[in-house]
């Protein structure tokens, strides 16, 4: 798995090195709400892929305010039983169930034409206010021994789908499919949505609820043991992306921290090391303080914290440099930015305040 992979070092950002393995997803589809096996999600992720089109349209294009041409959107068509909906075409190859499991297949778009799904709230009282449907199909069109589905959405499913301004993010596509349990795929959603920022912090209830875990995860033992732990443990050892934890807070209250670490090589960390001890440096130069004495501490860093600890030690030393009432500016330094480092919950956005990028 790792090889499939490069770090870009301008955007932090892995990418796959053949862009076709690429998937562009909007906060909308990450933060959904629906109780959807693994079959399901990754049917949803064929839908994604085949919108790709008028996705990276809206995501990338310069001005946002630009209309999508109406032959990047499915065409529209009035389903006699359903009214107005967009259809997608789809070849049932690209479902990867194989040429016998078709009615499997049919199984599986029953349903998603039951299987209730809430939308997370939009930020705005923009174009997309509708956000619970009873179904993320509407219905479907597959005759025997055809090799290809007419799915049928309806638009404001479509429109939640598209929804980049309120967010969006990518990954890979073979790495989510190689995924063997629906909520590891959720956490990786998760994970690639907030790699940016370096960690995220939240709730176990809202954890619970992303996930739609039942009673059997109330325990806090089993949601960390079956849950967590287990999606630590693969993407660790197969992804080039993982993360670390932390649990915090009591009752209902009590959350979870969960640090972004990505795989870069020895040089370009040494490289990154290099920018933080030169920057600090200067600073520390400029504010007449031992230049070494964050040295053990930039030694140890982690390539994903080179940004934000620089941006911490200026943060600091701009305030000692404020209050010259600050006896021991070194240890004062210190003890500042080892107590940032271990302090994730304040480190890190809390994602009920703070949706995806």
């Amino acid at each position: 798995m790792k090889e499939q992979w490069t770090n870009n070092s301008a955007s932090g950002r892995y990418s796959s090195l053949d862009r076709r393995d690429e998937i562009v997803q909007t906060s909308s589809v990450t933060y959904l709400e629906a109780d959807l096996k693994l079959t399901h999600l990754r049917i949803l992720m064929t839908i994604i892929g085949h919108l790709q089109t008028v996705i990276r349209f809206k995501a990338y294009r310069a001005r946002r305010t630009s209309a999508v041409p109406e032959n990047f959107l499915p065409p529209r068509y009035i389903h006699p039983a359903i009214g107005s909906v967009r259809k997608m075409t789809i070849p049932l190859a690209d479902f990867r169930m194989g040429s016998h499991n078709v009615s499997h297949l049919r199984a599986y778009f029953d349903e998603l034409m039951r299987t209730r799904i809430i939308f997370p709230p939009t930020r705005s009282s923009g174009p997309c206010p509708d956000n619970v449907f009873p179904g993320l199909i509407a219905g479907y069109h597959l005759p025997e021994y055809a090799r290809q589905v007419d799915i049928y959405l309806l638009e404001p499913v479509v429109r939640r789908l598209l929804l980049t301004e309120e967010g969006f993010t990518s990954y890979s596509k073979s790495a989510v499919w190689s995924i063997s349990n629906k909520y590891t795929v959720r956490l990786y959603w998760l994970l690639c949505s907030w790699r940016s920022r370096g960690g995220f912090v939240m709730t176990l209830g809202t954890l619970r609820r992303i996930l739609c875990l039942g009673p059997s995860y109330e325990r806090t033992d089993n949601l960390v043991s079956k849950i967590i732990i287990r999606a630590e443990e693969e993407f660790r050892t197969n992804f080039p992306i993982w993360f670390e934890f932390k649990l915090s807070g009591q009752g209902s209250e009590r959350q979870v921290a969960f640090r972004i670490r990505y795989l870069v090589s020895e040089q370009e960390a040494d490289a990154k090391r290099q920018e933080a001890w030169s920057f600090c440096h200067e600073l520390l130069s400029q504010a007449g303080i031992r230049t070494t004495v964050l040295d053990d501490i930039i030694g140890r860093l982690y390539p994903e914290d080179v940004a934000p600890f620089s941006a911490k030690t200026a943060e600091v030393i701009a305030y000692i440099r404020r209050h010259r009432g600050v006896k021991d500016a070194e240890a004062y330094l210190r003890t500042s930015v080892i107590q940032w480092q271990e302090a994730w919950a304040e480190r890190f956005c809390r994602i009920e305040d703070a949706p995806a990028d």
